[in-house]
């Protein structure tokens, strides 16, 4: 059968020659497609660092200045005041930790805080930060693990640790950065922020990668305690839920509760959303919907390129059918015919597959590959397939190759089925 297909691939290699620079042009053009909505998906989609799908962010909002039961006396921020509704929010039934923030710079925020960091060996990095409140519960509430492989404190131990304003906790790929030896604990590190000084931390521990922003791929962040003379912005809880607990039917249970409990001095809680919904909000306006745009672009045009494809070899097919009947009136049944019609194009898809793969190689070595969301080049500490050049360009081509291979597949056998089952008489009289 194989000796067959490639005998009638030659004897028709005139007309084939069209159909294989045709099918070399589409293999370019969805690796053009594919590659940056195949990073952009993978970035998106791997693992945050921390446990969204359990926890909530309770909004804190303050009574207007003359409103019913307003108290001149409560300052906005008060940080008894916050703390009991945090208490409050602590003894709900369905939730297991709780945790405060005096500001938007958390993991994912909607803003975001960023420096350029450096060892006394000089190695700079780019470096997220985030900051919490000590000994409230912030690691346990997020589900950040600590790194303890590394000389770091428990995530226990990391929640009750008295940090001073100097102290900071780096993740794992961050500290590795910078300090390739492995060990940094108890060194420090200084901004680089040029023109305006410089201040030094001390790394106190070490945890699990966390993506600052989900749609980034760098697990470049570094955790602090408020700043105390800052400016406080937003204030907001975050809640940790039971395992097991239903998202939608914890919001059920809870919403009657903070109406009700969640009421001290001037605050009250008046809006829970879950993390989920809050990342993809983050998402829609930090780039997100420029990715999902992208993405309907990619399908419009990769519908468009199926399309044409499966019209030229649906075309192709149906001109077979004088070979068709010769086959058929020599005796060969209906499988043997498709699979040999289905043969010829599978085989041409795959020679076109390979040499538009070669042709993308010579401008993916001197361009690159697409490199995602990403704020620094950080390839050599990223993990992943789309981080390493030929994992990266033999994935991609794999996924361009599945869905060339099914576009012709479709193409040819439609017709092909319809081919195979006609009378050879009929056929060879028509012709």
């Amino acid at each position: 059968m194989f000796s067959s297909i490639i005998k009638n691939l030659w004897h028709r290699r005139l007309h084939n020659g069209w159909l294989l620079a045709e099918l070399i042009l589409v293999t370019i053009v969805a690796w053009v497609i594919l590659d940056p909505v195949v990073v952009d998906t993978y970035d998106m989609n791997r693992p945050l660092g921390y446990d969204a799908d359990r926890m909530f962010i309770v909004s804190i909002s303050e009574l207007e200045e003359g409103a019913r039961g307003y108290d001149p006396s409560r300052e906005w921020g008060n940080s008894d005041d916050l703390h009991t509704l945090l208490t409050r929010i602590r003894q709900h039934p369905q939730v297991e930790n709780a945790t405060l923030l005096m500001d938007e710079v958390y993991p994912n925020a909607s803003s975001s805080l960023n420096r350029c960091f450096t060892t006394p060996d000089s190695i700079d990095l780019q470096i997220a930060q985030a900051w919490f409140e000590p000994s409230c519960e912030f690691f346990k509430t997020f589900g950040i693990k600590s790194a303890t492989d590394c000389g770091s404190p428990s995530t226990d131990e990391l929640d009750n640790m008295s940090l001073g304003e100097s102290d900071a906790i780096l993740t794992r790929t961050a500290a590795s950065a910078l300090f390739p030896d492995g060990n940094a604990i108890g060194r420090e590190i200084n901004t680089k922020d040029y023109g305006s000084g410089s201040s030094s931390y001390r790394i106190v521990g070490i945890v699990e990668d966390v993506r600052n922003h989900s749609e980034s791929r760098n697990p470049f962040t570094m955790f602090m305690r408020t700043v105390r003379n800052a400016h406080i912005g937003s204030p907001k809880l975050f809640v940790r839920i039971r395992p097991g607990v239903n998202p939608e039917q914890f919001l059920a249970n809870f919403r009657p509760y903070m109406a009700k409990e969640l009421k001290v001095g001037n605050m009250s809680c008046r809006k829970a959303i879950h993390y989920t919904k809050h990342n993809a909000n983050v998402e829609y306006t930090t780039g997100g919907n420029a990715i999902t745009l992208k993405k309907l672009l990619a399908l419009f045009f990769l519908i468009n390129l199926a399309l044409g494809v499966i019209g030229t070899f649906w075309l192709q097919t149906r001109t077979r059918s004088r070979d068709v009947g010769v086959m058929r009136s020599f005796g060969a049944t209906t499988g043997r015919i498709r699979t040999m019609l289905i043969g010829e194009g599978l085989i041409l898809t795959v020679i076109a597959w390979v040499v538009g793969c070669v042709i993308y190689l010579q401008w993916a070595l001197v361009e690159g590959l697409s490199n995602g969301r990403i704020w620094q080049n950080s390839s050599p500490l990223d993990t992943g397939w789309v981080c390493s050049f030929w994992p990266h360009f033999f994935g991609v081509s794999l996924i361009v190759l599945a869905l060339m291979l099914a576009v012709v597949l479709l193409g040819i056998w439609l017709p092909a089925r319809k081919l195979s089952r006609t009378d050879p008489v009929t056929v060879l009289h028509e012709e």
